[in-house]
């Protein structure tokens, strides 16, 4: 998300990279979880951990995994080393019924343990929520080449705040034009830990990350006025303790196919 400071305030740049390039997706609205790992190979271990992490993925392709996975790493920031692999979209009933599935093939767990895993520094598991109602993603778009993510760290007590606020910022990206400027954009929530949003958006490569001739801070300012608007970011930017910001590439090598 590329930024340039609008001069009504300092509160636009937070907006600017929270919504540059956002269908609403088209799946039921129960089916709007997320699953993620995150692995960080030992030290020194990253390149036997991308070989067997890729073997692991013909063995689950092999045995019919019913779910695809999608493997993004860091282009930018200090953790270069973290993997995240990321399944979407299911409902929890679903969750049960795969790990039902994992259960009934015990031999790719166990291959996992004997191939993968010696490999594994460090892991992490979440679950995220989808917020479709305030996203903007084609039906028929598929795992992005480019993803840039913006994380939000949501101060105590006002995750509703923050919800309200982010509910009204993309609904008028929704309503007024953004969305139909061909922008898209993901709304997230992490279920469980310390309070957590972000907000995806695609690029098809480098070049697409070059901001369009308006920034949604102008764009804001034409349809809510500069007072609004102005009030509107406060009760964002008041709500959150921290962002951060990482542009994440998919490895087309170490990821499943679509199903």
């Amino acid at each position: 998300m590329q930024i340039r400071q609008f001069a009504v305030t300092r509160h636009f740049s937070l907006v600017a990279i929270l919504l540059l390039p956002f269908t609403l997706f088209a799946q039921e609205s129960t089916r709007n979880l997320a699953e993620s790992w995150e692995f960080v190979p030992k030290p020194g271990h990253q390149a036997d951990f991308e070989a067997a992490f890729r073997e692991h993925v013909a063995v689950r392709v092999k045995t019919g995994d019913p779910r695809s996975w999608d493997v993004y790493v860091p282009e930018v920031g200090t953790q270069m080393d973290t993997y995240v692999v990321r399944h979407c979209c299911f409902a929890w009933p679903e969750q049960d019924s795969y790990q039902e599935w994992n259960i009934e093939h015990s031999e790719v767990f166990r291959h996992w343990n004997e191939t993968v895993a010696p490999h594994v520094g460090s892991i992490a598991h979440y679950y995220y929520e989808m917020d479709f109602a305030n996203s903007h993603w084609p039906e028929d778009k598929g795992p992005a080449h480019l993803l840039g993510v913006t994380r939000f760290d949501i101060a105590p007590g006002k995750a509703a705040q923050f919800h309200a606020a982010r509910s009204e910022i993309s609904q008028i990206a929704l309503n007024q034009g953004w969305s139909a400027a061909g922008n898209q954009w993901s709304w997230y929530d992490r279920v469980g830990d310390t309070p957590l949003a972000g907000v995806a958006i695609p690029f098809e490569n480098f070049a697409d990350m070059v901001p369009g001739e308006q920034q949604f801070s102008a764009f804001l300012v034409e349809h809510m006025g500069e007072e609004n608007a102005t009030a509107l970011m406060e009760r964002l930017s008041s709500s959150i303790s921290g962002t951060s910001y990482t542009i994440w590439v998919r490895r087309y090598d170490m990821s499943t196919p679509r199903n």
